[in-house]
């Protein structure tokens, strides 16, 4: 699977649970040193919790209990934004990759990792919070 493709799966998970009048008022967009999301103004509170996805995953040290305590607090709090970490490499030489990870080898993804991914998006629909997807792998290789 290319990675357009896997882009295109990962934000239809997104826009197909939504109930927003269109596809466009989903995404936050900047206008005049201001953000707005559906016609309005934009204000947040965010947090990096890049581990978010791979714990609402059957594959990593997965613990959805303590990923949902963590969004409720976040909630609470008044965090609306959530930056994760989408794409991960499982390489099995690299000392420091996340395992198992996304991308298990060139053109084969982790299912399992998806669907944790899909679990997350979801949750965050249901607090109504925002999720930053970073699609690519911070680790020094």
């Amino acid at each position: 699977m290319k990675f357009n493709t896997i882009l295109f799966i990962v934000l239809a998970f997104f826009v197909g649970g939504c109930h927003q009048p269109s596809v466009q008022d989903l995404f936050v967009k900047a206008k005049d040193g201001k953000f707005y999301r559906d016609k309005k103004m934009y204000v947040f509170a965010g947090v990096n919790y890049w581990q978010a996805s791979y714990l609402a995953s059957d594959e990593w040290y997965a613990n959805k209990q303590v990923l949902l305590h963590d969004l409720d607090v976040l909630k609470a709090l008044g965090v609306k934004n959530i930056r994760i970490q989408i794409a991960s490499e499982a390489d099995s030489l690299a000392e420091w990759s996340i395992k198992p990870g996304l991308l298990t080898s060139p053109d084969v993804y982790n299912g399992k990792v998806f669907a944790g991914i899909d679990f997350l998006l979801n949750e965050l629909m249901k607090r109504d919070m925002t999720a930053i997807m970073v699609l690519n792998n911070y680790w020094p290789w």
